[in-house]
């Protein structure tokens, strides 16, 4: 049951009406305290930023029943509860990157078809013609669109001429005649500040967690090398101009880099799709499948290609990675008891701040 909220505040009772209150004013002082600042002192602007956002909640979000009455914060049974353990990282090791690779003597290729046989340059280029008509109707007609061409292209090193084979090759310069072994242990380009985060976290315990920050993402995924080009999802088509707005606006900022061509070689892209946004049908929100192929696919030589996070996962009684501990409601709840009683007794008021860093996903190299 949900009240209507022209009625709510005739509805809620007196106490909750108190805290109503109570909440209101302390916003008020805080943002005239912030406000208040003075221009001299350095994290002025950067405080005052954070006014907009103070506010007391939206009560049409709550349940009738929960506005009926409210806890006494003068309960000296609260003073009983045992504070929440404070969280504490766990002690990971530094992950180490790939080995550098060692390309065969006197080979020098300049070209994609220096790489690739005549046989799976013609599979690519069809694979992305089709594609693309796909994705043409997608932009043209959005969610109605669907897809017609569902097939999976998953080649293996025989793909690949002979002297090419075991390597992760860098494309991304082909269009100047440069081909390279991929350099694993080349210095990520990123906006972020390295140094910073290396002299705040040297002594982090999670190493695994800081050495990600500073030299990418590893999915610990020990895949097969193999090119798999997975069609984008039916989804895609509701948001289809939202994710290529997505994709220009990331690649201005240097998030993204946009190619002619496959950009390694092997490789497999991740299949792009969109999902509802709740309250806000009109802009769905973008998602990737790193669970494609959802059925099972084999490459040109017969070899299973595992997708992208079953090969992260693991087996069940493999533990890749080290288990997120994050705060549950019930210690929230019992954190806030205690402190509202705190308050109480000393007139003080408990504020609760939190911060959502937008598409800090994307921000991440990997």
């Amino acid at each position: 049951m949900q009240l209507d909220p022209a009625q709510l505040l005739d509805s809620v009772s007196t106490s909750v009406s108190k805290v109503i209150s109570e909440m209101q004013e302390t916003c008020d002082t805080l943002k005239a305290s912030l406000k208040d600042l003075p221009f001299c002192d350095p994290q002025t602007q950067y405080l005052q930023s954070w006014i907009d956002c103070i506010g007391d909640p939206d009560l049409s979000e709550f349940p009738a029943e929960l506005l009926e009455n409210t806890l006494d914060y003068s309960d000296d049974s609260l003073r009983l509860l045992d504070l929440p353990a404070e969280y504490k990282p766990p002690q990971t090791k530094w992950s180490d990157l790939a080995p550098q690779q060692t390309p065969p003597s006197n080979f020098y290729p300049t070209r994609v078809e220096h790489l690739l046989t005549s046989s799976a340059l013609e599979d690519i280029d069809q694979w992305v013609r089709r594609s693309m008509i796909d994705l043409a109707r997608m932009q043209m007609y959005g969610e109605k669109a669907g897809r017609k061409y569902n097939k999976v292209l998953a080649l293996g090193q025989d793909a690949f001429v002979p002297r090419a084979r075991g390597i992760v090759w860098d494309l991304r310069q082909a269009d100047k005649g440069v081909i390279v072994p991929l350099d694993f242990g080349k210095q990520i380009d990123t906006h972020w500040n390295l140094d910073y985060i290396w002299d705040n976290l040297k002594h982090y315990p999670d190493q695994e967690l800081v050495s990600m920050l500073l030299q990418g993402v590893q999915y610990k995924a020990d895949l097969d090398l193999q090119i798999v080009l997975l069609p984008h999802l039916i989804s895609f088509g509701a948001g289809c101009k939202l994710i290529q707005k997505e994709v220009m606006e990331y690649a201005e900022k240097g998030w993204y880099s946009i190619h002619d061509f496959l950009p390694f070689l092997p490789m497999r892209n991740i299949p792009r799709g969109s999902t509802p946004r709740t309250g806000d049908a009109s802009r769905p929100r973008p998602t990737s499948d790193g669970g494609a192929p959802r059925n099972p696919v084999a490459d040109s030589v017969g070899a299973p290609v595992i997708p992208l996070n079953v090969a992260s996962k693991g087996d069940k009684d493999e533990q890749k990675w080290t288990p997120e501990i994050k705060p549950r409601v019930r210690e929230m709840m019992v954190a806030i008891a205690l402190f509202r009683y705190l308050a109480f007794h000393t007139g003080e008021r408990v504020l609760i701040m939190t911060d959502d860093e937008k598409v800090c996903f994307n921000q991440v190299r990997f």
